[in-house]
């Protein structure tokens, strides 16, 4: 049972953070049917955060308190570089 409780911990705090900060995606923009094929047309990969950013209905309160978080993030990410280096 403690496996489970440590599984859920991983996945909702350290994964949703890592796919929402740092893993960029991509977005279907169009299908078109091309004779017997579907051709899709993507937008550039981007993380979620930086779709939040670049969406102009989002408040700049939000978008600060979450440039907030991933500097955080960035901080942390860059000790444990540094600490693997070592």
């Amino acid at each position: 049972m403690d496996l489970v409780v440590y599984m859920d911990l991983t996945y909702k705090q350290l994964w949703n953070l890592l796919n929402n900060y740092f893993i960029p995606t991509l977005k279907l923009n169009s299908k078109q049917r091309v004779d017997a094929r579907i051709k899709k047309l993507y937008d550039n990969p981007k993380t979620p955060f930086q779709r939040i950013i670049e969406c102009p209905n989002v408040s700049e309160e939000v978008k600060k308190d979450l440039r907030r978080k991933k500097a955080r993030l960035s901080v942390a990410q860059s000790h444990c570089q540094k600490a693997n280096v070592a």
